[in-house]
């Protein structure tokens, strides 16, 4: 499961999803973040992940972190853009912090021309990551990344190469799976996404907004506020909601097998005209 605490950056890039950036300022607080770490074994989740935003410019990262590294999830990680290196006393804290922590991950995104501080990454034998040792991975290949038309990738070139990739909407997966799903045989649904290997469903938001999309202009489907029957309940009726360009490229008109597959699993019909109907 995902938890983006905030919606800052210290990036503003083109492609970004959450349309993140230094001007938002809208942070998780410390009781949701609880409260979200509580949801995430309320639903069986075994891995927790930090993002944003960029998860390190939050205020209390540092407590959010303390709280995660005493926690018994089996797998804990943050999702950074690595531009806390530039902090030298942050750095060390945070390595610290997480050296003797089992099970503990940090990914760094950075790809060439998409990440303004690329080349600060790629200073050979970077003594900021060695301190990570093994427990630092730099995700910077351009297999690595899958362009969505969603947020700041909405036009422009990076719109363009969404339309290249041509990918199905990024809820998909999380929603065939739910929709498959006759009972859960008293797992949890984060148990179930993390055993289809779906790690890093469903998404909870800096205010507690529960998503199976990878953007802040996804659905929301529920809030960790509410009871973990009603959150369940609405998670396996959702369905993709259709704003985004890959509802339209594959599930509004679909013509391709695997696209009437896709309806009939969801829907119950083969094309859009039938699912107005089936509503």
């Amino acid at each position: 499961m995902i938890i983006n605490i905030t919606q800052h950056c210290t990036l503003r890039c083109p492609h970004c999803m959450q349309n993140a950036g230094p001007e938002r300022n809208e942070m998780m607080s410390k009781d949701t973040f609880i409260q979200a770490l509580r949801f995430a074994k309320n639903i069986g989740s075994k891995v927790v992940m930090l993002s944003g935003g960029e998860p390190t410019s939050h205020p209390e990262f540092f407590d959010f972190m303390e709280l995660l590294i005493n926690s018994d999830f089996i797998s804990v990680s943050v999702l950074s853009n690595g531009t806390f290196i530039r902090d030298h006393t942050f750095t060390e804290k945070f390595a610290q912090m997480v050296s003797k922590r089992q099970g503990f991950f940090l990914q760094i995104s950075s790809f060439k021309g998409l990440y303004a501080n690329y080349d600060e990454l790629h200073k050979p034998n970077l003594k900021a990551l060695r301190l990570f040792g093994e427990k630092v991975a730099l995700c910077d290949k351009d297999s690595d990344i899958r362009m969505k038309p969603l947020g700041r990738a909405c036009s422009g070139k990076w719109y363009d190469e969404a339309k290249c990739v041509n990918g199905f909407p990024s809820c998909i997966n999380s929603s065939l799976i739910l929709a498959q799903t006759k009972v859960l045989c008293k797992i949890g649904i984060g148990a179930l996404m993390e055993h289809h290997q779906r790690f890093c469903l469903p998404i909870v938001s800096w205010d507690g907004n529960i998503r199976l999309g990878e953007s802040e202009q996804c659905k929301v489907i529920a809030n960790i506020s509410e009871p973990v029957s009603h959150i369940t309940q609405k998670l396996f009726s959702f369905r993709p909601c259709g704003g985004c360009d890959s509802y339209k490229w594959h599930l509004q008109n679909p013509s391709t097998e695997q696209e009437k597959q896709v309806c009939n699993i969801l829907y119950g019909v083969t094309n859009q005209s039938n699912k107005e109907e089936a509503v």
